[in-house]
């Protein structure tokens, strides 16, 4: 009889496992569908992906105390938006220009090379002043990029909120809150 149970107990394990994988393949389709082995594009994708699924977990089913969950799940949540920055198309350009102004874009010419046939050159129709307001707008979008990514590195690496408190003294701080 032991034995049947132990088998019964097997079988539902393995069960479990394959709806979790089949639930994974769903959450994980589009990076699965788009994974090539020379892009990391789909490499930020699972992580966004798995780390707003863990933030969500942590902060609904999570057993850990509120004081080191809610932090935990708060920064999770911010790696997870900073991921997305980062996939979406001209998020930091928009930010840009929102503080610069939008983008000067004055159609230019392509002008073909004299000393090479099939070959050209493009000149814009810019003025300095556009070149630098441009310039400007350019090079404060590169810096929001990469504030976002020592963030996103920053909340990686985080000791404080990640460290283990002492075992000890979370239950010692449980037993004494429930007592009152």
């Amino acid at each position: 009889m032991n034995s049947l149970k132990y088998y019964y107990v097997e079988f539902i394990y393995q069960v479990k496992c394959l709806i979790n994988f089949f639930k994974n393949v769903w959450r994980f389709r589009k990076p699965l569908y788009e994974f090539r082995w020379w892009d990391y594009y789909t490499l930020l994708q699972f992580m966004q992906i798995a780390i707003e699924h863990m933030a969500d977990k942590t902060k609904t089913k999570s057993t850990e105390v509120d004081y080191t969950r809610i932090p935990k799940a708060a920064k999770m949540e911010r790696a997870s938006q900073i991921l997305k920055n980062q996939l979406s198309d001209y998020v930091y350009m928009d930010m840009a220009e929102e503080k610069y102004g939008k983008l000067i874009d004055n159609d230019g010419d392509f002008i073909p090379l004299p000393d090479r046939p099939n070959s050209f050159t493009y000149e814009d129709k810019l003025t300095d002043e556009e070149r630098e307001h441009n310039s400007k707008v350019f090079l404060y979008s590169v810096e929001l990029e990469e504030k976002e990514w020592e963030e996103f590195c920053n909340i990686i690496k985080d000791k404080e909120t990640c460290r283990y408190r002492d075992w000890e003294t979370d239950r010692k701080s449980t037993r004494l809150n429930s007592s009152h």
